[in-house]
């Protein structure tokens, strides 16, 4: 068996060592091979294994491993963009809580004496009251219509005077002015009649006197006793009965 024969580095390439040549064992010497010997210290330092196939192809691994992270960031933008905006919700307002019920406590009932007083507040401004601005109308418009009537006779009475004097003066036309002289006059009595058939200035009197009884009783007021509320009634009464 022959050893295994190391070649030396060829010059002006370092670290590129050939390879160590070996035989095949001999026929008839099963199991033992002669090893072979170890090369210099420094020149296994220098030497290199040979690199044997293409390198991996990392450029392209690391380019769809920048796809895929695109991909997966650009899939959660989308359904971030998709998704509804969260409603901020209010916080749960806490119910106030409810007042205790105070306990009602019953009026006393009104005594006598209250119930007069209350009577007698609604009867001055019910009754008096209302009665008082009744009288107080009913007086301007019959002082208004016994002006107005007793100035239109006394227009009409001197009309009448004018056209019999003119009647008078005018000898040619007598009868024409004495027609129009006698009917002023009777429009004249007509008046004077309405004036004193329906008594104006009698309507008129009676009216303010009774306005001014009732302002009288008004300023006075109603005793507190019940006698003299009684009384008081009578005489409010007596005076619209009087008045009307």
């Amino acid at each position: 068996m022959s050893d295994a024969k190391t070649e030396p580095t060829t010059p002006g390439k370092p670290g590129a060592a050939a390879p160590a040549k070996s035989e095949a064992p001999t026929p008839g010497k099963t199991g033992a091979t002669t090893p072979a010997k170890p090369a210099a210290p420094g020149k296994l330092e220098a030497a290199a294994p040979a690199k044997t196939g293409p390198a991996p192809a990392k450029p392209q691994a690391s380019a769809t491993a920048a796809a895929s992270t695109s991909a997966r960031t650009g899939a959660v933008q989308a359904r971030l963009e998709a998704a509804p905006p969260a409603k901020a919700e209010a916080p749960p307002v806490k119910p106030s809580p409810k007042p205790r019920p105070k306990p009602q406590v019953k009026a006393a009932p009104p005594s006598a004496e209250e119930r007069r007083a209350q009577f007698v507040r609604v009867y001055l401004k019910h009754r008096v009251g209302e009665r008082l601005d009744g009288f107080e109308r009913a007086r301007a418009k019959y002082t208004s219509s016994r002006r107005w009537t007793g100035a239109l006779s006394v227009l009409l009475l001197a009309a009448s005077a004018a056209l019999g004097a003119v009647a008078a003066a005018d000898a040619t036309r007598r009868p024409m002015w004495g027609f129009l002289a006698a009917v002023a006059a009777s429009l004249a009595v007509a008046v004077a009649w309405y004036e004193s058939a329906f008594g104006l200035r009698r309507l008129a009197r009676r009216s303010t006197s009774g306005a001014a009884l009732l302002e009288i009783l008004q300023a006075h007021g109603a005793p507190s006793d019940e006698d003299g509320v009684a009384a008081f009634v009578t005489e409010v009464e007596s005076v619209l009965r009087h008045s009307d």
